[in-house]
């Protein structure tokens, strides 16, 4: 800001500022460093950007000193806000509600110092609440115990808020599935389909590695797909959804039908053409062996009849990618500044939750190509609709209205 003192001839005094004032404090300071925080950029970058160029701005210490007395307060309002929404919507629905559960950890080495642990709910996939945890807190000795205390404190909660809550779905945590066994004895836990899953992957990559094994390799998609499937059309009955799963062991070995089981006998395809030139493996072959050892392990048979309902954590795993973005791991941040961050990645996932498929011209759904690194193959993604931003300009109007003590409303030409 430049400010221009001027005095006349006949001492008449006058005072100009190229920028308005709020209290004493320029408006752009403000609007600035409010920018930065709501982008998700970090003031060292920006500092650096302008530094490049000569752009004269405040320093470190005028940041943080907005940003602990009027940003932090203004994102607070607003996550508490958009959380008490979702919270009247939900305690509203008569039926038992599904939520998922992932937390994630700010490990740069080889431990955390915060946990943030999130819940959204099924059908809106918008974020209901997160507990951000911190290493040295009360039953927080170590970083391993940073994911279930989170997990106990924030369904908790959600129980006191008067959710009805039927069924809960996370990953196979051992500590969380005690937690719940004990502490929440009332609500279905369900596993993440999607973990699983990647789970049998690694296994089954990890085995065909061995020579004698490398058949299987082919066939690590089509085995992915039917545990999918499995969870998909079990009609949420765990006997059926096991038949179906251990299945793969002969369908693998082209045999379609079987008699031993209860309730599945044979493939739920139709029936092969002679001209079938699937490369199926040979029974009792190692690379069989390999499969039939992941397919019939205990542990694996005991957790599919977590899958009943078919949940999954995927939109979680898209909001931690976000998270990353407004608290990337190799920056270290207050707790102050944590949640902050955190506040403002649920705000910018739920105002974002439910955008429509993007459409041409002439109304046709459109897709992007992609090409993931642990599949290494061309896939198809749904495109959707441009993202908005609208909860920054809300958080820099309230800003200003805490700087002011009163209201002081932003218009798009400042």
């Amino acid at each position: 800001m430049i400010s221009v003192n001027m005095t006349c001839s006949s001492n008449h005094y006058f005072s100009w500022h190229s920028q308005p004032l709020i209290n004493k404090t320029a408006a752009g300071n403000v609007l600035l460093a409010g920018a930065i925080l709501v982008s998700g950029e970090s003031f060292t970058l920006v500092k650096s950007m302008c530094d490049a160029f000569g752009l004269v701005i405040f320093g470190a210490s005028t940041y943080y000193d907005v940003q602990n007395k009027w940003l932090f307060p203004a994102v607070n309002k607003h996550w508490q806000d958009e959380r008490d929404s979702v919270l009247r919507t939900l305690q509203s629905q008569p039926q038992p509600l599904t939520i998922l559960g992932d937390g994630q950890c700010d490990s740069p080495g080889f431990s955390a110092k915060y946990g943030v642990y999130s819940v959204a709910e099924q059908s809106s996939m918008k974020i209901i609440d997160f507990e951000l945890v911190q290493v040295g807190e009360h039953e927080v000795k170590y970083s391993q115990h940073l994911e279930p205390t989170g997990f106990k404190r924030i369904v908790t909660r959600l129980l006191e808020h008067g959710l009805n809550i039927g069924t809960i779905a996370t990953d196979r945590h051992t500590t969380i599935r005690a937690i719940i066994r004990k502490d929440f004895p009332g609500l279905q836990h369900q596993f993440d389909v999607w973990h699983m899953v990647k789970g049998v992957q690694k296994k089954l990559l990890l085995g065909g590695k061995k020579k004698s094994c490398k058949m299987i390799l082919p066939w690590v998609k089509s085995v992915s797909n039917h545990l999918w499937w499995c969870a998909a059309e079990c009609k949420g009955d765990a006997d059926l959804l096991r038949e179906m799963w251990v299945s793969i062991v002969n369908h693998i070995v082209n045999k379609h039908a079987w008699n031993y089981g209860s309730c599945f006998h044979k493939c739920a395809h139709a029936a092969l053409h002679e001209t079938d030139t699937t490369k199926y493996l040979k029974a009792g072959s190692q690379a069989h062996k390999l499969l039939t050892s992941v397919v019939m392990e205990k542990r694996l048979l005991r957790d599919v009849g977590h899958l009943t309902q078919f949940c999954h954590t995927g939109p979680l795993e898209v909001y931690h990618s976000l998270h990353l973005k407004y608290a990337p791991k190799r920056h270290h941040y207050s707790y102050k500044g944590m949640l902050a961050r955190s506040q403002l990645t649920a705000l910018d996932h739920n105002e974002n939750a439910n955008r429509l498929q993007a459409v041409d011209a002439d109304g046709k759904k459109l897709y992007r190509p992609e090409y993931p690194k642990s599949q290494k193959d061309w896939i198809l993604k749904k495109r959707y609709e441009k993202k908005t931003f609208g909860f920054r300009h809300d958080i820099l109007c309230t800003a200003l209205e805490l700087r002011q003590g009163g209201k002081y409303f932003l218009t798009k030409t400042i």
